[in-house]
């Protein structure tokens, strides 16, 4: 898998349970690792991420509904996950235990959904919990002000991160090393009505990834007052800021681009594979063959030459690109990777 240590190596040491575990050093290590993670991950602009952002569902105004579709409401995913767990945000602990951990914000938060409760109970990662105890969770998480955010595909995701501002490793990725596509935005972006703006500067605050800001509301019969402004680049959408708007000043509305959200995890692996020039890996596997081993060189140096990496990442050619790769997962009889 590309990018294995997140989702993976990192959440399933940290989110362990014991008195005999070595968490100290395990989150010193991972700590320093994480910056040459994303290096290598979105260094040059890729579009895929192991994570994308779901919109507090309060904020999406009714007008928008249309535009708001099931697989970017938490409740949605809830509804249809049949099993459910809850476990230790991995980022959290691992901050907890380096001494960087700056919020409030609980620890027993990690949603996981479906197949994905199935593993984490399993592996006493997460305990199972009801449908009634999970939608408690999202609503106590939208109490300390923590961002949704999914396993970035559109059919079944497997868990849904509550990430705060100082933790998280993948709103970090922006924050901290300034890659904007660790974790992937919303279909919605925030809008300011600068007239119904009071200057309070709540939504400042509240922003997880520093896109809003106060600046002079130029108005010549208050020099001091104060407006928000929106850096709409670094926005993801997430819907805290008009959640915590008490005027209405700030609206989620729908992006004028398209987002790419993937279809289900093997789309994910296929194109972050595709982006990050390691397609041939998941093509050729087999590491005793001489001739795949061939194929391996001769495809991936095919793959790695940036014209012939656009194309098959445009959206012209994606999605012919992905039904290919689907055709010849089932003739290989892999069609099962297709509903994970």
């Amino acid at each position: 898998m590309p990018n294995p240590i997140a989702i993976g190596i990192f959440e399933f040491t940290m989110m362990r349970s014991g008195n005999d575990l070595n968490m100290n050093k395990w989150a010193g290590l991972f700590h320093e690792y994480f910056g040459s993670v994303h290096a290598a991950n979105f260094s040059h602009h890729e579009q895929v991420s192991a994570l994308r952002v779901i919109p507090v569902e309060e904020s999406v105004k009714e007008g928008h509904c249309t535009e708001f579709f099931g697989y970017e409401r938490a409740t949605s995913l809830v509804e249809d996950a049949g099993k459910l767990a809850i476990g230790v945000c991995s980022c959290r602990n691992e901050k907890l235990h380096t001494g960087m951990k700056e919020c409030d914000a609980p620890l027993d938060t990690c949603s996981f959904l479906g197949i994905g409760a199935d593993y984490a109970i399993r592996n006493n990662f997460a305990r199972e919990v009801t449908k009634s105890e999970m939608l408690d969770n999202l609503a106590r998480s939208r109490e300390y002000n923590l961002v949704f955010c999914a396993v970035n595909t559109r059919k079944n995701p497997m868990a849904i991160c509550h990430c705060c501002k100082c933790c998280c490793n993948f709103l970090g990725g922006l924050t901290r090393y300034g890659y904007s596509n660790s974790v992937i935005t919303s279909n919605f972006i925030s809008s300011i009505h600068a007239g119904k703006c009071t200057g309070c500067g709540k939504c400042v605050k509240v922003c997880p990834v520093n896109a809003l800001s106060l600046v002079s509301a130029h108005d010549p019969d208050n020099h001091k007052r104060k407006t928000v402004q929106l850096n709409a680049e670094g926005c993801l959408g997430c819907g805290l800021c008009p959640a915590k708007c008490a005027t209405a000043a700030i609206e989620l509305m729908p992006r004028t681009g398209t987002v790419l959200h993937p279809e289900s995890m093997f789309e994910v692996t296929i194109l972050a594979s595709l982006e990050r020039g390691t397609l041939q890996n998941q093509i050729f596997d087999n590491p005793q063959s001489v001739t795949q081993e061939f194929m391996r060189s001769f495809v991936g140096a095919c793959l790695r030459l940036s014209p012939v990496k656009r194309a098959l990442m445009s959206d012209t050619f994606r999605s012919t690109f992905l039904k290919t790769a689907k055709l010849t997962a089932k003739l290989q009889g892999k069609g099962w990777m297709l509903d994970i």
